[in-house]
């Protein structure tokens, strides 16, 4: 079981994972993708609400580094109520509603003590972790050009502004199960403080691109529920892909349910970004691929591990990867090797700006991932990068 698995350790454990099980996947028919009929408008400010990034602790940034004791809790999908006072902090979870008086979101990781006195470990940046309501796109802004060829991310952004686009099919039946009591359907119109499902859309296209017809569910935000429906999947598919509820937050249930099953885990998390809490693992005769739940982040791991899973089950080579100069300088990071949503055009590779992995309207028309190298220099104008192509 890996922590922080780098890149070529995720596809070495990718490989093992997944071999022996018995898939007969058709060839892989590569045809053009449908152009969108008409343009998508937003029907709201996205992100409607200012959104906690990660699970932690919602706080003021003159406050830190505490001691701050913590005086509520924000799930997912709840209204931002809390009061806290100058000098407190509120635990939060990723997806939730940012309480208007706070101004920066610390991860769990970088934080010690108790609720009653949480103390912050590193350096945070006023701001941090917070997807700034109407940072992707305002109300009435287009978000999917007319004539815009249609793949999982265009899907995906039609989906979060209510837009349904009929999906392709695949041949191999398989599941994908969704998470989080924030998410509702794309047909019902969400409260102030709730998105639409864009990841199932999203990675049912994603799927049947490469030849996989997903049964999708969603799971509520409750242990013994996740539990009775993962242990369906597996027992019905050989392939269970899931986003969300990997992270350390009190409603993260799919990797406990899933242990309570017993999982074997290969990978519990990635130095990637995006892409950190992801998970790979096998239960019984079926491979689990557990992504991270915002939606750029389930877009790029799921597009690699499941086009690699793809070329595995039909006994070819893995997904070829290219050298391709950069346009632009770009500054990867030092830490955690980046894979980002990029655009190919005369052989030349572009990475958009983006807002952090819940995004997903820069994601549009993007032809390919970029991956990175690790480490924090400067990459100049026109410095090959490996790129892969979706």
């Amino acid at each position: 079981m890996i922590h922080d698995a780098t890149f070529d350790e995720l596809m070495q454990a990718l490989c093992s994972a997944a071999s022996g099980i018995d898939v007969s996947l058709p060839d892989l028919r590569v045809q053009p993708r449908p152009l969108a009929q008409t343009a998508v408008h937003a029907d709201r400010d996205l992100p409607p609400f200012n959104r906690s990034a990660m699970d932690g602790y919602a706080l003021r940034h003159a406050d830190l580094p505490g001691p701050l004791p913590c005086v509520g809790d924000v799930a997912a999908g709840q209204c931002a109520s809390v009061t806290a006072p100058p000098g407190t902090c509120v635990a939060i979870a990723t997806g939730a509603a940012v309480p208007d008086a706070l101004d920066t979101v610390v991860p769990h990781e970088y934080t010690t003590g108790d609720r009653d006195a949480i103390t912050v470990t590193a350096t945070a940046n006023r701001g941090a972790n917070i997807h700034r309501r109407a940072a992707d796109a305002k109300h009435g802004d287009v978000v999917l050009p007319a004539c815009t060829p249609l793949g999982p991310a265009e899907v995906g952004i039609a989906a979060s502004c209510g837009v349904a686009i009929d999906l392709p099919t695949g041949d191999v039946a398989v599941t994908l199960c969704t998470s989080g009591d924030e998410v509702v359907p794309l047909e019902q119109t969400p409260a102030a403080q709730q998105i639409r499902n864009s990841n199932a859309p999203m990675l049912c296209t994603l799927l049947a691109e490469h030849g996989m017809q997903a049964v999708h569910e969603h799971l509520p935000d409750d242990l013994e529920a996740t539990i009775e429906a993962l242990a369906r999947a597996a027992a019905s598919t050989p392939l269970l892909v899931t986003t969300g509820g990997i992270s350390a937050g009190a409603r993260d249930h799919v990797a406990p349910a899933l242990e309570s099953l017993g999982v074997q885990w290969y990978v519990v998390t990635a130095a990637l970004k995006p892409g950190k809490p992801v998970r790979i693992g096998r239960l019984g005769d079926t491979l689990v691929l557990c992504l991270p739940g915002n939606p750029v982040a389930a877009l790029v791991m799921g597009t690699l591990l499941v086009s690699t899973t793809a070329t595995l089950w039909r006994g070819q080579p893995g997904p070829r990867w290219l050298d391709v100069p950069l346009q632009h300088a770009f500054t990867p990071n030092a830490r955690r090797q980046l894979l980002r949503p990029a655009i190919v055009c005369d052989d030349i590779v572009s990475i958009p700006t983006w807002h952090g992995s819940g995004d997903l309207v820069h994601t549009c028309a993007t032809n390919a991932i970029a991956r990175l190298p690790l480490h924090g220099d400067t990459l100049d104008t026109g410095t090959c990068v490996q790129v892969l192509m979706t």
